[in-house]
């Protein structure tokens, strides 16, 4: 009996737990689509023009590359094509659709998230991963940085069912094409994309290398490859079929002056965002140090702990100083979510 009543309760608290794994996703789309639909129906950007221009040169049927200039890769005209064709000529269901793909990014990292923590943790890390997209002057909807999120989170996923199934060779594999073919699509939608993919997916190969957890890289690495020609060649065949290969070649990867060397598109831009935020990062790993060492029993550490949250006080205040208005209120925003996360982990919600 006591045998049995164990069961059962283990079969209720699973059940409970898939609850709240759905209780979190739902809330998580509705807060998303509740913030964006404050500005939703407000701006009209840049790039939503550009794709509409475009779609009425492919409707003329004139070749992209060939006969007008683009200077990104092809993913992206066939996405606003695709999506502007399902809105029926209105702005607003095109916008309904854009808002769509943004719930299904929040979505997949929720997915993801759950698997190591709380469903509520996940729930506010992913609706802040939202808030803070949309905060930068990139965040458009009918763009390709948006189609590249989407790209990111589903490659993460494919790479972590790989990791799960690293044992039975038949799903390991199927995962690696998986991996592979959105990998295609991510050097078709945007360059330097598919080169930080690449530096990543190639330091976990090595990783998984080294501690022999994947003792066929090698194979694994071939059917990648194999899973990203698959894009490629689609795309290749269109373009060599159209006499537009070359001026692809040319548009997309040589006329690239505008954005200086290879060095500054990689790496420029990294080191400069650290350079303009050394004094919010320095105040983040201050107070992070100083959580780590009050949790501690030693007095010692305990101690420094102290030092270190003034230390990060005084970056910190001192980095909001002298941000904009909106960078100060995505702050703010970070530090009630942080005020959050804290209380939900704090009452075990």
């Amino acid at each position: 009996m006591n045998c049995l009543n164990l069961r059962s309760i283990v079969k209720k608290g699973d059940l409970s737990l898939k609850k709240k794994k759905v209780f979190f996703g739902i809330l998580l789309a509705l807060f998303v689509i509740l913030y964006n639909f404050i500005w939703i129906d407000k701006t009209f950007t840049m790039s939503e023009g550009w794709a509409q221009f475009y779609n009425g040169l492919l409707d003329q049927g004139k070749i992209p590359y060939r006969d007008f200039y683009f200077h990104l890769p092809p993913l992206n005209l066939l996405n606003d094509y695709i999506i502007w064709k399902l809105s029926f000529g209105y702005f607003i269901i095109y916008r309904m659709w854009r808002l769509a793909e943004r719930i299904l990014i929040v979505e997949i990292m929720y997915y993801l998230l759950i698997k190591k923590v709380k469903p509520s943790i996940a729930f506010v890390g992913c609706f802040m991963g939202a808030v803070f997209g949309s905060a930068t002057v990139f965040d458009l909807g009918g763009d390709y940085n948006q189609l590249q999120q989407l790209l990111i989170a589903l490659i993460a996923y494919t790479l972590i069912k790989y990791i799960e199934n690293i044992k039975i060779p038949k799903k390991k594999y199927g995962w690696c094409i998986a991996t592979g073919i959105i990998g295609g699509l991510m050097f078709l939608t945007k360059q330097p994309l598919v080169l930080a993919s690449l530096v990543c997916f190639g330091i976990m190969m090595v990783f998984l290398w080294i501690l022999k957890i994947d003792k066929n890289i090698f194979r694994t690495i071939f059917f990648v490859v194999l899973g990203a020609s698959i894009p490629l060649c689609i795309a290749g065949a269109y373009l060599i079929n159209n006499n537009a290969i070359h001026d692809f070649i040319y548009q997309v990867f040589q006329d690239t002056g505008s954005k200086g060397s290879l060095y500054e598109i990689v790496f420029g831009r990294i080191l400069t965002t650290i350079k303009n935020n050394i004094f919010g990062i320095l105040s983040l790993i201050f107070c992070i140090l100083s959580y780590y060492m009050y949790i501690n029993q030693n007095q010692i550490r305990k101690n420094y702990a102290f030092m270190f949250g003034i230390l990060g006080g005084i970056f910190g205040s001192y980095y909001i100083w002298n941000t904009g208005d909106v960078a100060k209120r995505v702050i703010l925003f970070f530090l009630l979510m942080t005020l959050l996360v804290s209380f939900l982990t704090l009452n075990n919600i």
